[in-house]
């Protein structure tokens, strides 16, 4: 059984606001495994890129269960209602698992495939350990560079290295990605998930990628 949750916000502010904290602790170049009040992001956030414009800018949002700890300990008290909420949510999963994020009915294909992608990475060892010596024989320089300038900690630069390889990474050009230098590392991860699971991810319907995962609604209070 699939230890992959998808939870569905009602609204793109919903997301982005409940899983800031979460997302960013766990993968943050500045503020992975830090303690943070979300003033505190907000202030690095619009210093880096002139304004806080978090809540629109990321649309999908990935988080293994370990990162929940230092919440639930009460390192990062006080918890905004929100946080409080979605930490309820696991009260009764068994560890580990794999939480992914995006919007209730406005569920971007693309977006909901890349991170079903970090799920199977981190789900998978068999998949992950072939992933990291596929990939630690090619020339990832470039993304990476990217990945860095997208304040990704390096901690997790393969995870997205291949996740944006099989899912598409138009959206790091502005970080400095060259598509064309990219085109390599693609081919490689999308054959390596093809071989694996038995199917291509890139051309997978909606209802397909959607069967990997338990789906979880996440509304309004």
């Amino acid at each position: 059984m699939s230890s992959i949750f998808l939870v569905e916000a009602a609204s793109q502010y919903l997301l982005a606001s409940t899983f800031l904290r979460f997302s960013e602790f766990s993968e943050n170049i500045f503020f992975r495994d830090k303690l943070f009040t979300l003033e505190e992001f907000a202030d690095w956030y619009a210093d880096k890129f002139g304004k806080f414009s978090y809540y629109e800018d990321w649309t999908g949002f990935n988080i293994p269960s370990r990162i929940l700890e230092p919440f639930l300990r009460g390192g990062f008290d006080p918890l905004n209602r929100k946080e409080r909420r979605f930490l309820d949510i696991w009260n009764c999963v068994p560890k580990p698992f794999y939480i992914i994020g995006v919007q209730a009915g406005k569920i971007d294909l693309p977006t909901l495939k890349h991170e079903i992608i970090h799920g199977l990475f981190n789900t998978n060892h068999e998949y992950k350990s072939i992933v990291e010596k596929e990939l630690a024989d090619m020339n990832c320089n470039n993304i990476h560079a990217a990945l860095e300038n997208a304040t990704y900690h390096k901690s997790v630069w393969i995870d997205e290295t291949n996740a944006y390889a099989i899912c598409g990474a138009s959206g790091l050009i502005e970080d400095g990605l060259n598509l064309s230098s990219f085109l390599p590392v693609k081919k490689i991860a999308r054959k390596v998930f093809r071989n694996f699971f038995g199917f291509d991810m890139v051309n997978a319907s909606m209802d397909k990628v959607l069967g990997l995962v338990h789906r979880i609604p996440f509304g309004t209070c």
